[in-house]
């Protein structure tokens, strides 16, 4: 029988994951169309971002169905997914910089 309230803490840390994972990505998307020069490394940024969503939402699901968890890894992934989020009000701040001075350079 599983630890149920470590399950339930497994569970809220793996959707809140994806939750921020899936605003990360598109809040990166939303940005790629004014990446200018800059878009080549800001679409691998976004498809990495973008590649995390499946592997949250699958290890989501299989704690859903069978009630196996890896508590470690579901705050791993929390922790991940949080700071990408944390990071793309700079990185968009960095990437309009990048933008404008390249306008301005001509």
């Amino acid at each position: 029988m599983p630890d149920w309230p470590l399950l339930q803490i497994t569970i809220l840390c793996l959707f809140n994951a994806l939750g921020m994972q899936v605003l990360a990505t598109a809040w990166a998307l939303r940005l790629l169309f004014r990446a200018g020069r800059f878009w080549l490394p800001w679409t691998a940024f976004t498809l990495a971002l973008l590649a995390m969503v499946p592997r949250h939402w699958l290890s989501l699901e299989l704690t859903l169905s069978t009630g196996l968890y890896d508590f470690t890894q579901a705050l791993l992934a929390l922790g991940v997914s949080f700071l990408f989020l944390l990071a793309m009000p700079g990185l968009a701040i960095l990437l309009r910089r990048g933008v404008s001075q390249e306008k301005q350079t001509g």
